[in-house]
């Protein structure tokens, strides 16, 4: 059996960036000029005060284990509609 880990991401732990038109894509959010409006959050939480608004969030993770594992991603956001997960792995 494998052994599990859980870590929380919280707080300080991820920039945030609020795209109030919500209509950017992956390919517009990593311009330099939006990423350089991503700010460190400052909540316990990521607070998504503005329904009509898209928040980006920007986080480092890290697998030190040699085994291929499992991720398993939770909100417990009741106003959130969906999530979608974009990674930049070593290629870009």
């Amino acid at each position: 059996g494998g052994q599990s880990e859980e870590h929380v991401l919280k707080g300080s732990y991820f920039e945030i960036f609020e795209d109030e038109t919500a209509s950017l894509q992956f390919e517009d959010v990593i311009k330099n000029e939006v990423q350089e409006k991503f700010i460190l959050n400052t909540n316990p939480a990521a607070i998504n005060a503005n329904r009509k608004s898209a928040y980006w969030l920007k986080f480092t993770a890290r697998n030190d284990s040699r085994n291929y594992n499992h991720y398993i991603l939770e909100s417990y956001s009741l106003n959130t509609k969906s999530f979608q997960l974009y990674y930049i792995d070593e290629n870009g």
